[in-house]
């Protein structure tokens, strides 16, 4: 049986502000109890992303010189036509489903937003939900957020890499507006808080 560990974070073992891949891989962290609990690893779950490619879209990828919410150019008929020499980033990343937290119904091209787990030296982990609004089934996605909110203590919703809002318990939500990235660099989110 896989040894879970209680959610308690220790600068020494994960990078703050970092995805989970920052995590030891035979470390696995559960956040809750009960059917709702969420389960970080470095390691998916699951054997593989099947037909979905929403995450081929919704990342920036620096090598590939792709910024998020276009598509990639190697995307190839179900899947990633350089699968075996992908990218680092693209090896590394695993969002929530593949990690084995929601049903096949939450799947990111089903839902049209993916989930990815980050650490915080605050409060332990945060998600980040990216969302395709061209593609996003609402009942789908306010179930997801739901489920993610009655565990965490902070969501970070991102719609078309373009504006979104950070969701803390007891406190009302915080718009913001993504900002241009500097030249070359097609990974990390810039925010312009509005509230």
């Amino acid at each position: 049986m896989e040894e879970i560990e209680r959610l308690e974070i220790d600068p020494d073992r994960f990078e703050i502000g970092r995805t989970i891949a920052s995590i030891d891989e035979s470390t696995t962290v559960q956040i809750g109890e009960g059917k709702d609990r969420l389960l970080v690893r470095a390691s998916p779950r699951r054997e593989g992303c099947g037909e979905c490619t929403f995450c081929c879209t919704a990342l920036g990828i620096n090598e590939l010189q792709k910024l998020p919410m276009t598509r990639c150019r190697h995307v190839a008929g179900k899947g990633c036509g350089i699968y075996p020499n992908r990218p680092k980033p693209c090896q590394e990343y695993a969002c929530g489903w593949l990690l084995g937290n929601f049903d096949a119904r939450f799947r990111p091209d089903r839902v049209g937003a993916s989930v990815t787990f980050y650490v915080a030296p605050d409060f332990g982990f945060y998600a980040v939900v990216v969302v395709n609004s061209a593609k996003v089934h609402h009942k789908r996605l306010r179930q997801l957020l739901d489920r993610l909110f009655s565990q965490l203590p902070e969501i970070r919703v991102i719609y078309d890499d373009k504006h979104g809002s950070i969701y803390r318990h007891g406190q009302p939500p915080q718009r913001f507006r993504m900002m241009e990235r500097p030249p070359g660099d097609y990974e990390n989110a810039l925010y312009l808080m509005l509230d």
